[in-house]
C-alpha cells in the first residue's frame, strides 16, 4: 500500500532458525500472560541469532525504522540502522502483562514504542515514549457489498 502512495517502503523478514523461534515463542507466550522466565540459554539463543542477523544486515539507511515484535527487537542496538526507529508491539498481551525486563533492554533504544491498547504498554514505560493503535482488519473481495459502517 505504501509504494502505490509513492513511499519507498521495504519489508524485511528474518531467516528461520528453530531455536529462536522457540524462544521467540515463549517470548510471546510470556507476553501474553502466561507464566515463565527467560533462561540464560533462551537469551544466549536470541542474542546470538540477532547478532547474525545484524551482521547480514550490514549498515542500512532509512527516514524511518518499524520493527514489529520481539523477533526483531534487539536489532536496533546490534545493527548500524540510521534513522529514527519505531518498535511495534501488536501482540495482543493479556493484562496484567507485568515487566519483562530483558525487552526494556533492547525497547529503550528505540525513539518510540507503538502498541495495539494503552492497556498493553509494558509497566514502567514512560508515557512520552509510546502511544498507541488498534489495527483494523479489512478485507477486500472483489465482488464486494457496500459498508453499513460510515468510518470505512
Amino acid at each position: 500500500m505504501l509504494r502505490s502512495l509513492g513511499v519507498d517502503a521495504q519489508w524485511r523478514v528474518l531467516p528461520p532458525d528453530d531455536g529462536f523461534f522457540q524462544v521467540t515463542k515463549r517470548l510471546h507466550n510470556w507476553m501474553q500472560g502466561k507464566s515463565g522466565h527467560l533462561s540464560k540459554s533462551d537469551r544466549e539463543t536470541y542474542i546470538a541469532y540477532s547478532e547474525r542477523v545484524a551482521k547480514q544486515l550490514g549498515k542500512e539507511d532509512a527516514d524511518v525504522w518499524v520493527v514489529h515484535d520481539p523477533q526483531p527487537l534487539a536489532l536496533r542496538t546490534m545493527a548500524p540502522l540510521s534513522g529514527p526507529a519505531i518498535w511495534r508491539c501488536t501482540l495482543i498481551a493479556q493484562p496484567p502483562m507485568g515487566r519483562l525486563r530483558v525487552l526494556d533492554s533492547w525497547m529503550r533504544h528505540y525513539d518510540r514504542v507503538l502498541f495495539t491498547l494503552p492497556l498493553f504498554c509494558l509497566d514502567g514505560l514512560a508515557r512520552s515514549r509510546w502511544a498507541w493503535n488498534t489495527p483494523r482488519l479489512i478485507t477486500c473481495h472483489q465482488e464486494s457489498t457496500p459498508r453499513q459502517d460510515p468510518r470505512f
